[in-house]
């Protein structure tokens, strides 16, 4: 339980640096991730596909759970800021060894 609430926390502190930084654009040069989001018109969600509840697979193959949800808060403010409504919004399955080096590389925005 400790455990869950830890991982919910640092997602959860992620989206909240991640909406201020969208929210410190205005007005300013687009660079990094933000950059990449909207030249490309796509925002990539890394996402695992068996974190019950945090991140799993339904019965449609559809990923939700807490972390879906909260991610895609911060792509509503991404989409807000940019100016961007029609955002896509793709996933890329995760695991706890290649989390890091894809968010290091560009394979995940988020």
């Amino acid at each position: 339980m400790a455990k869950a609430l830890l991982q919910m926390g640092a997602i959860a502190a992620i989206g909240v640096m991640l909406i201020a930084n969208v929210s410190e654009v205005r007005g300013q040069a687009l660079n990094g991730t933000l950059k990449k989001i909207k030249d490309s018109g796509v925002i990539v969600l890394g996402v695992r596909e068996s974190s019950i509840p945090f991140s799993y697979l339904d019965n449609n193959e559809k990923t939700i759970g807490y972390s879906i949800d909260l991610c895609m808060k911060v792509v509503d403010a991404v989409k807000k800021q940019l100016k961007m409504p029609n955002l896509q919004v793709k996933t890329n399955a995760v695991t706890s060894q290649t989390r890091i080096p894809l968010m290091t590389n560009g394979g995940c925005d988020l």
